[in-house]
């Protein structure tokens, strides 16, 4: 995993609280995580029957707890900055399902 994208993810208090705007929207930090990124167009379709469209492939290590709808920016070799929510998550285990090795979202 040689590149890096960074995680737009909310501010909580020591409590586990999130903490919001004046707007009520949350107060979001950048974290920034090793990855591996691949660019690719993917359709994916949701349990409601949706279908959305995902630009961006990035595996992510197994201990970095994504949910859908995360921001995520990458920025690859020539400056092209890519912006995206995430849209889908899969993750890859072993044969019983116990470990976690790495996990797939795609970003639309």
């Amino acid at each position: 995993m040689r590149q890096k994208v960074t995680l737009m993810v909310p501010m909580t208090t020591p409590d586990g609280k999130v903490i919001k705007d004046d707007y009520g929207r949350p107060k979001l930090s950048a974290r920034e995580v090793k990855a591996r990124v691949q660019k690719t167009v993917r359709v994916i379709k949701g349990a409601d029957g949706t279908e959305k469209e995902a630009s961006l492939e990035v595996d992510l290590m197994p201990d970095i707890n994504v949910v859908e709808g995360t921001e995520i920016q990458y920025k690859d070799v020539f400056d092209v900055l890519t912006k995206g929510a995430v849209i889908a998550v899969n993750e890859s285990t072993n044969l019983a399902g116990t470990k976690v090795f790495f996990r797939t979202v795609y970003i639309g």
